[in-house]
């Protein structure tokens, strides 16, 4: 799962060169679903209606966005498949004070903000990782899923599944979010950390045998 788009998503798919690539693939941040690198049209279909149901569309962000972020420090808006926003920054001039007042305000008008490095996200509420994941359970009939991640935007997926892992060294460890008791932060960071992950996904996939 990835918050790239399909595009971004397709530039690094040469890793499965020779391999056989996963069947499904979700992007977007859930909001496109890939089975054998094909768009599940139903499901984006229901995500494009809900927001434009809630008007969590880029044409209403837009104006909110010109009016709050004027500042010397955002160096690109860019959208991302008429899905969401993010806007480039100089991390350096960011007034990370008012990270919490952006979000607040935000919020408000049914849009999350997560900042990962020199990007602040801007994403509607109704397009999750989570949301992604259960219908991908319910297609396959999965009866339990194991998920990891690092971001606030990972949040949602790691508390909708059954078995956690946060990378200690990203966004939503840093911020100390609030996360549940299935959910288990990893002992190592950066590459370690991923390792740590995968022999964790083998060592469930072995019990339940």
């Amino acid at each position: 799962m990835t918050t790239r788009t399909q595009a971004q998503y397709e530039r690094v798919t040469g890793i499965f060169e020779g391999q056989q690539p996963p069947r499904f693939a979700v992007i977007s941040n859930g909001a496109v679903i890939l089975e054998n690198g094909q768009p599940i049209k139903e499901w984006s279909d229901q995500i494009r209606q809900t927001c434009t149901n809630r008007k969590t569309v880029i044409k209403e962000l837009l104006p909110e966005i010109n009016r709050h972020f004027s500042e010397d420090w955002v160096v690109k808006v860019r959208e991302a498949d008429n899905w969401f926003v993010y806007l480039i920054i100089d991390r350096a001039r960011f007034p990370e004070d008012k990270l919490d007042f952006y979000t607040a305000t935000f919020k408000k008008l049914g849009w999350g903000l997560s900042l990962q490095g020199r990007k602040l996200y801007f994403m509607p509420e109704s397009i999750t990782k989570a949301g992604a994941m259960e219908y991908i359970k319910t297609h396959i009939g999965a009866n339990y899923v194991v998920a990891a991640g690092d971001s606030l935007l990972d949040l949602d997926l790691l508390e909708s599944a059954d078995y956690g892992m946060l990378a200690s060294h990203g966004e939503a460890a840093r911020n100390a979010a609030p996360i549940s008791a299935h959910i288990r932060k990893t002992e190592n960071y950066g590459i370690k950390a991923g390792e740590e992950i995968l022999a964790r996904v083998a060592e469930i996939s072995l019990q339940r045998q």
